[in-house]
């Protein structure tokens, strides 16, 4: 009885399994990078959504060291990833996707307000 049940949610839970998660998740799970790290490190050097857009899709477009957000250790230990082999729609949503759900505003707690 459990394994009807059980077998038929696997199955369906796998079939909406969101884009991102098949194209960027599953390899960067596997080879252990953390997607959180590589978000701060754009968010540094290109400020905004745009800029770090622009600069993630140059880079998965055209893969080199020079353009690479990993820092050195890592980079000399894994090497420079392979060209994507998206299009340019579907990367640009995977990207879009990834913006959202990293996006440092979201875990931004407003101040309350002072009273005197």
């Amino acid at each position: 009885m459990v394994k009807k049940i059980l077998i038929p949610l696997l199955l369906t839970t796998s079939l909406f399994a969101n884009n991102f998660d098949n194209d960027c998740l599953k390899c960067h799970k596997q080879s252990g990078l953390p997607m959180d790290m590589i978000y701060k490190r754009y968010l540094m050097e290109y400020s905004s959504h745009e800029d770090i857009k622009r600069a993630m899709v140059n880079f998965l477009k055209n893969p080199t060291k020079q353009k690479s957000m990993l820092p050195k250790g890592l980079l000399m230990n894994r090497g420079v990833k392979e060209k994507s082999t998206l299009s340019d729609k579907e990367l640009g949503a995977r990207i879009d996707e990834y913006l959202k759900m990293y996006d440092i505003k979201k875990r931004i707690i407003p101040a309350k307000p002072r009273t005197f």
